[in-house]
Protein backbone atom coordinates (compact mmCIF):
# COMPACT_ATOMS: atom_id res chain seq x y z
CA UNK A 1 0.00 0.00 0.00
CA UNK A 2 1.49 3.64 -1.27
CA UNK A 3 2.11 5.67 1.57
CA UNK A 4 -0.15 8.50 1.17
CA UNK A 5 2.38 11.77 1.61
CA UNK A 6 5.10 10.12 -0.88
CA UNK A 7 4.29 10.87 -4.32
CA UNK A 8 2.89 8.36 -6.89
CA UNK A 9 5.56 7.77 -9.19
CA UNK A 10 3.31 7.29 -11.91
CA UNK A 11 1.14 9.98 -11.29
CA UNK A 12 4.61 12.39 -10.42
CA UNK A 13 6.20 11.25 -13.87
CA UNK A 14 2.79 11.79 -15.70
CA UNK A 15 2.26 15.57 -14.18
CA UNK A 16 6.38 16.16 -14.28
CA UNK A 17 6.33 15.24 -17.77
CA UNK A 18 3.46 17.14 -18.75
CA UNK A 19 4.60 20.01 -16.86
CA UNK A 20 8.19 19.72 -17.97
CA UNK A 21 5.95 19.70 -21.69
CA UNK A 22 4.20 22.91 -20.61
CA UNK A 23 7.22 24.42 -19.64
CA UNK A 24 9.14 24.02 -22.83
CA UNK A 25 5.93 24.77 -24.95
CA UNK A 26 5.91 28.26 -22.91
CA UNK A 27 10.37 28.94 -23.18
CA UNK A 28 10.05 27.92 -26.75
CA UNK A 29 7.36 30.78 -27.83
CA UNK A 30 9.17 32.80 -25.63
CA UNK A 31 12.02 32.10 -27.79
CA UNK A 32 10.40 32.22 -31.07
CA UNK A 33 8.95 35.54 -30.12
CA UNK A 34 11.86 37.22 -29.10
CA UNK A 35 13.50 35.87 -32.05
CA UNK A 36 14.49 38.71 -34.59
CA UNK A 37 13.42 37.63 -38.42
CA UNK A 38 15.81 37.22 -40.62
CA UNK A 39 16.19 39.63 -43.45
CA UNK A 40 15.65 37.73 -46.30
CA UNK A 41 11.95 35.78 -44.85
CA UNK A 42 9.27 38.10 -45.49
CA UNK A 43 6.10 37.88 -43.70
CA UNK A 44 3.26 38.80 -45.48
CA UNK A 45 -0.08 39.62 -43.41
CA UNK A 46 -2.85 39.16 -45.70
CA UNK A 47 -5.07 42.71 -45.07
CA UNK A 48 -8.68 42.82 -45.52
CA UNK A 49 -9.79 44.61 -48.69
CA UNK A 50 -12.02 47.81 -47.08
CA UNK A 51 -13.50 49.59 -50.14
CA UNK A 52 -13.56 53.38 -49.25
CA UNK A 53 -15.93 55.68 -51.25
CA UNK A 54 -13.11 58.17 -53.07
CA UNK A 55 -13.57 61.87 -52.43
CA UNK A 56 -14.11 63.99 -55.92
CA UNK A 57 -10.40 64.91 -56.67
CA UNK A 58 -9.25 68.04 -57.54
CA UNK A 59 -8.00 66.81 -60.95
CA UNK A 60 -11.37 65.32 -61.70
CA UNK A 61 -12.97 68.87 -61.04
CA UNK A 62 -10.60 70.24 -63.11
CA UNK A 63 -10.37 68.69 -66.35
CA UNK A 64 -14.72 69.23 -66.03
CA UNK A 65 -13.54 72.57 -66.14
CA UNK A 66 -11.20 72.25 -69.21
CA UNK A 67 -13.93 70.05 -71.26
CA UNK A 68 -16.05 72.74 -70.68
CA UNK A 69 -14.03 75.94 -71.17
CA UNK A 70 -12.79 73.77 -74.62
CA UNK A 71 -16.13 73.32 -75.74
CA UNK A 72 -17.07 76.97 -75.29
CA UNK A 73 -14.22 78.12 -77.16
CA UNK A 74 -15.02 75.07 -79.78
CA UNK A 75 -18.62 76.82 -80.45
CA UNK A 76 -17.32 80.11 -80.39
CA UNK A 77 -15.10 79.44 -83.48
CA UNK A 78 -18.51 77.81 -84.95
CA UNK A 79 -19.95 80.95 -85.03
CA UNK A 80 -17.34 82.45 -86.86
CA UNK A 81 -17.56 80.21 -89.60
CA UNK A 82 -19.65 81.63 -92.52
CA UNK A 83 -20.73 78.41 -94.31
CA UNK A 84 -23.91 77.65 -95.91
CA UNK A 85 -25.40 73.98 -95.58
CA UNK A 86 -23.52 73.29 -92.76
CA UNK A 87 -25.23 72.11 -89.16
CA UNK A 88 -24.13 70.58 -86.22
CA UNK A 89 -24.63 67.20 -87.22
CA UNK A 90 -21.80 67.92 -89.85
CA UNK A 91 -19.21 67.96 -86.93
CA UNK A 92 -17.50 64.39 -86.93
CA UNK A 93 -15.26 63.90 -83.99
CA UNK A 94 -12.22 64.37 -86.06
CA UNK A 95 -13.06 67.54 -87.31
CA UNK A 96 -13.46 68.68 -83.86
CA UNK A 97 -10.26 67.42 -82.54
CA UNK A 98 -8.58 69.55 -85.80
CA UNK A 99 -10.33 72.42 -84.17
CA UNK A 100 -9.44 71.71 -80.64
CA UNK A 101 -5.36 71.44 -81.72
CA UNK A 102 -6.03 74.84 -83.92
CA UNK A 103 -7.05 75.84 -80.40
CA UNK A 104 -4.26 74.63 -77.86
CA UNK A 105 -1.24 74.42 -80.74
CA UNK A 106 0.33 77.57 -81.20
CA UNK A 107 2.45 76.80 -83.92
CA UNK A 108 -0.77 75.80 -86.01
CA UNK A 109 -1.22 79.32 -87.31
CA UNK A 110 -3.51 78.28 -89.91
CA UNK A 111 -7.49 76.86 -90.38
CA UNK A 112 -9.61 75.85 -93.28
CA UNK A 113 -12.71 75.03 -93.22
CA UNK A 114 -14.74 73.76 -96.12
CA UNK A 115 -17.62 71.39 -97.28
CA UNK A 116 -16.29 68.52 -99.61
CA UNK A 117 -18.87 66.97 -101.97
CA UNK A 118 -17.72 63.40 -101.45
CA UNK A 119 -15.41 63.74 -98.00
CA UNK A 120 -18.19 66.06 -96.14
CA UNK A 121 -16.85 68.63 -93.92
CA UNK A 122 -13.26 69.61 -93.84
CA UNK A 123 -10.80 71.20 -91.42
CA UNK A 124 -7.42 71.60 -92.48
CA UNK A 125 -4.65 73.83 -91.82
CA UNK A 126 -3.58 74.20 -95.45
CA UNK A 127 -5.25 75.90 -98.41
CA UNK A 128 -7.27 72.92 -100.02
CA UNK A 129 -5.85 71.90 -103.32
CA UNK A 130 -8.94 71.44 -105.21
CA UNK A 131 -11.64 74.35 -106.21
CA UNK A 132 -14.47 74.73 -103.62
CA UNK A 133 -17.54 77.25 -104.09
CA UNK A 134 -16.98 78.63 -100.24
CA UNK A 135 -14.47 78.08 -97.41
CA UNK A 136 -13.73 80.33 -94.23
CA UNK A 137 -10.52 80.74 -92.80
CA UNK A 138 -8.87 81.61 -89.11
CA UNK A 139 -5.61 82.81 -88.78
CA UNK A 140 -3.68 82.69 -85.50
CA UNK A 141 -1.57 85.66 -84.14
CA UNK A 142 2.19 84.64 -83.98
CA UNK A 143 2.70 82.99 -80.56
CA UNK A 144 -0.67 84.09 -79.48
CA UNK A 145 -2.80 81.77 -77.04
CA UNK A 146 -6.20 81.26 -78.12
CA UNK A 147 -8.58 82.15 -74.92
CA UNK A 148 -12.78 83.24 -74.34
CA UNK A 149 -11.02 86.84 -73.85
CA UNK A 150 -8.26 87.12 -76.02
CA UNK A 151 -10.48 85.77 -79.38
CA UNK A 152 -11.12 88.28 -81.04
CA UNK A 153 -7.77 89.75 -80.34
CA UNK A 154 -5.71 86.91 -81.54
CA UNK A 155 -7.69 85.03 -84.53
CA UNK A 156 -8.72 86.82 -87.95
CA UNK A 157 -11.12 85.23 -89.84
CA UNK A 158 -12.73 85.21 -92.79
CA UNK A 159 -14.42 83.43 -95.62
CA UNK A 160 -14.42 83.41 -99.71
CA UNK A 161 -16.70 82.39 -101.63
CA UNK A 162 -17.52 82.58 -105.34
CA UNK A 163 -14.78 82.48 -108.22
CA UNK A 164 -11.08 83.35 -107.82
CA UNK A 165 -11.15 87.16 -108.34
CA UNK A 166 -13.89 87.88 -106.31
CA UNK A 167 -12.49 85.81 -102.89
CA UNK A 168 -8.87 87.70 -103.70
CA UNK A 169 -10.54 91.10 -103.99
CA UNK A 170 -12.34 90.13 -100.54
CA UNK A 171 -9.29 89.36 -99.04
CA UNK A 172 -7.45 91.90 -99.76
CA UNK A 173 -9.52 94.60 -98.79
CA UNK A 174 -11.03 92.71 -95.21
CA UNK A 175 -7.07 91.61 -94.44
CA UNK A 176 -4.31 92.62 -96.20
CA UNK A 177 -4.29 96.41 -97.36
CA UNK A 178 -5.88 97.08 -93.49
CA UNK A 179 -2.61 95.18 -92.22
CA UNK A 180 -0.69 96.94 -94.30
CA UNK A 181 -2.36 100.31 -93.75
CA UNK A 182 -2.51 100.28 -89.66
CA UNK A 183 0.93 99.15 -89.11
CA UNK A 184 3.54 100.81 -87.85
CA UNK A 185 6.17 98.83 -87.90
CA UNK A 186 7.25 99.08 -91.43
CA UNK A 187 10.11 101.39 -92.57
CA UNK A 188 8.78 104.45 -94.08
CA UNK A 189 10.30 103.87 -96.96
CA UNK A 190 8.97 100.51 -97.74
CA UNK A 191 5.59 101.08 -96.81
CA UNK A 192 5.60 104.07 -99.55
CA UNK A 193 7.17 101.67 -102.52
CA UNK A 194 4.44 98.52 -101.41
CA UNK A 195 1.64 100.75 -101.25
CA UNK A 196 1.90 102.19 -104.60
CA UNK A 197 2.21 98.75 -106.01
CA UNK A 198 -0.50 97.64 -103.59
CA UNK A 199 -3.34 100.43 -105.00
CA UNK A 200 -1.92 99.30 -108.97
CA UNK A 201 -2.80 96.00 -108.04
CA UNK A 202 -6.21 96.39 -106.01
CA UNK A 203 -7.41 98.72 -108.79
CA UNK A 204 -7.58 96.28 -111.66
CA UNK A 205 -8.74 93.52 -109.43
CA UNK A 206 -11.65 95.65 -108.27
CA UNK A 207 -11.92 96.75 -112.35
CA UNK A 208 -11.76 93.18 -113.41
CA UNK A 209 -14.26 92.66 -110.89
CA UNK A 210 -16.77 94.78 -111.75
CA UNK A 211 -16.46 94.43 -115.34
CA UNK A 212 -18.04 91.28 -115.58
CA UNK A 213 -20.96 92.66 -113.66
CA UNK A 214 -21.11 95.44 -116.16
CA UNK A 215 -20.32 98.38 -112.92
CA UNK A 216 -18.06 100.64 -112.50
CA UNK A 217 -16.44 101.31 -109.42
CA UNK A 218 -14.13 103.86 -108.02
CA UNK A 219 -11.31 102.46 -105.75
CA UNK A 220 -10.93 104.69 -102.13
CA UNK A 221 -7.94 103.58 -100.38
CA UNK A 222 -7.86 103.20 -96.95
CA UNK A 223 -5.09 105.15 -96.41
CA UNK A 224 -6.32 108.39 -97.40
CA UNK A 225 -8.98 107.72 -94.72
CA UNK A 226 -6.51 107.81 -91.88
CA UNK A 227 -5.51 111.61 -92.27
CA UNK A 228 -6.93 114.98 -92.45
CA UNK A 229 -6.66 117.33 -95.78
CA UNK A 230 -4.19 119.97 -93.68
CA UNK A 231 -2.27 116.26 -92.25
CA UNK A 232 -2.60 114.54 -95.69
CA UNK A 233 -1.18 117.73 -98.23
CA UNK A 234 1.97 117.47 -95.64
CA UNK A 235 3.06 113.71 -97.23
CA UNK A 236 4.26 114.01 -100.39
CA UNK A 237 3.98 110.42 -100.96
CA UNK A 238 0.72 110.04 -100.01
CA UNK A 239 -0.44 112.68 -102.14
CA UNK A 240 1.16 111.06 -105.52
CA UNK A 241 -0.51 107.68 -104.35
CA UNK A 242 -4.14 109.71 -104.21
CA UNK A 243 -3.47 111.53 -107.57
CA UNK A 244 -2.90 107.93 -109.39
CA UNK A 245 -6.14 106.81 -107.78
CA UNK A 246 -7.70 109.96 -109.00
CA UNK A 247 -5.79 109.45 -112.70
CA UNK A 248 -7.89 105.99 -112.75
CA UNK A 249 -11.15 107.30 -111.70
CA UNK A 250 -10.54 110.04 -114.51
CA UNK A 251 -10.05 107.15 -117.28
CA UNK A 252 -12.60 104.91 -115.93
CA UNK A 253 -15.42 107.80 -116.29
CA UNK A 254 -14.01 108.65 -119.91
CA UNK A 255 -13.88 105.09 -120.76
CA UNK A 256 -17.65 104.95 -119.88
CA UNK A 257 -18.94 108.07 -121.69
CA UNK A 258 -17.09 107.12 -124.81
CA UNK A 259 -18.75 103.89 -124.68
CA UNK A 260 -22.00 105.78 -124.81
CA UNK A 261 -20.90 107.28 -128.25
CA UNK A 262 -19.24 104.77 -129.67
CA UNK A 263 -22.50 102.62 -129.09
CA UNK A 264 -24.13 105.13 -131.44
CA UNK A 265 -21.94 104.74 -134.29
CA UNK A 266 -22.72 101.14 -133.85
CA UNK A 267 -24.91 98.27 -135.31
CA UNK A 268 -27.53 97.19 -133.04
CA UNK A 269 -28.99 93.71 -133.09
CA UNK A 270 -32.66 94.78 -132.45
CA UNK A 271 -34.83 97.60 -130.93
CA UNK A 272 -35.02 95.61 -127.19
CA UNK A 273 -31.68 94.84 -127.62
CA UNK A 274 -30.39 98.31 -128.15
CA UNK A 275 -33.04 99.51 -125.03
CA UNK A 276 -31.42 97.02 -122.96
CA UNK A 277 -27.76 98.63 -123.32
CA UNK A 278 -29.03 101.82 -122.64
CA UNK A 279 -30.75 101.20 -119.21
CA UNK A 280 -27.67 99.16 -118.10
CA UNK A 281 -25.46 102.08 -119.37
CA UNK A 282 -27.64 104.25 -117.52
CA UNK A 283 -27.74 102.75 -114.00
CA UNK A 284 -24.01 102.67 -114.73
CA UNK A 285 -23.78 106.27 -114.84
CA UNK A 286 -25.98 107.03 -112.13
CA UNK A 287 -24.14 104.79 -109.83
CA UNK A 288 -21.21 106.51 -110.77
CA UNK A 289 -22.89 109.68 -109.61
CA UNK A 290 -23.93 108.32 -106.60
CA UNK A 291 -20.26 106.93 -105.85
CA UNK A 292 -18.77 110.79 -106.47
CA UNK A 293 -21.02 111.76 -103.39
CA UNK A 294 -19.43 109.70 -101.10
CA UNK A 295 -17.18 110.66 -98.05
CA UNK A 296 -14.61 109.22 -99.33
CA UNK A 297 -14.61 109.81 -103.02
CA UNK A 298 -15.15 113.38 -101.66
CA UNK A 299 -12.21 113.20 -99.24
CA UNK A 300 -9.55 112.70 -101.42
CA UNK A 301 -10.85 115.53 -103.65
CA UNK A 302 -10.66 117.92 -100.96
CA UNK A 303 -6.71 116.77 -100.29
CA UNK A 304 -5.84 116.96 -103.89
CA UNK A 305 -8.11 120.55 -104.02
CA UNK A 306 -6.10 122.09 -100.95
CA UNK A 307 -2.94 120.69 -102.48
CA UNK A 308 -4.02 122.78 -105.76
CA UNK A 309 -3.29 118.94 -107.71
CA UNK A 310 -3.51 119.38 -111.52
CA UNK A 311 -5.63 116.41 -111.98
CA UNK A 312 -8.46 118.42 -110.28
CA UNK A 313 -9.69 120.61 -112.98
CA UNK A 314 -10.43 117.54 -115.48
CA UNK A 315 -11.39 115.18 -112.91
CA UNK A 316 -14.45 117.99 -111.74
CA UNK A 317 -15.15 118.66 -115.37
CA UNK A 318 -16.26 114.82 -116.19
CA UNK A 319 -17.84 115.02 -112.53
CA UNK A 320 -20.03 117.66 -113.77
CA UNK A 321 -21.58 115.52 -116.99
CA UNK A 322 -21.86 112.59 -114.85
CA UNK A 323 -23.81 114.56 -113.08
CA UNK A 324 -26.18 115.63 -116.09
CA UNK A 325 -25.48 112.62 -118.57
CA UNK A 326 -28.00 109.51 -116.69
CA UNK A 327 -31.64 111.77 -116.68
CA UNK A 328 -30.52 112.04 -120.09
CA UNK A 329 -29.82 108.84 -121.09
CA UNK A 330 -33.12 107.99 -119.21
CA UNK A 331 -34.85 109.71 -121.64
CA UNK A 332 -33.18 107.78 -124.48
CA UNK A 333 -34.23 104.51 -122.73
CA UNK A 334 -37.76 105.81 -121.93
CA UNK A 335 -37.91 106.82 -125.52
CA UNK A 336 -35.77 105.14 -127.71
Amino acid sequence: MADPGSPDPARSSSSMSKQSLSLKGHSKSKRISSTPVPSDISLDVPEVAVEKEKPVSEEDVSAEEVDSYTKRLREAFKQHLALSGISKESWTEESERALDKFISDTSVRLLIVYHDPFTGLRVDYAMPAQVVEQMSFLIRAEDSIITEESFRSSVQFGSMRGGAIEGLLRLMNGIHTPQVTLSTAWPETAKNNYSVELHRFITKLTDSRCRHLGITVLYVPLEALQHRPEEAVVNKSLVRRLEMVMIHWTRQIKAVLSAQFESDMGDTSGLLEEISFWKSRCADLDSISKQLQKPGVCHIQAILQLYTSTYIPPFCELAKQIQVQPSTYLLVCVCP
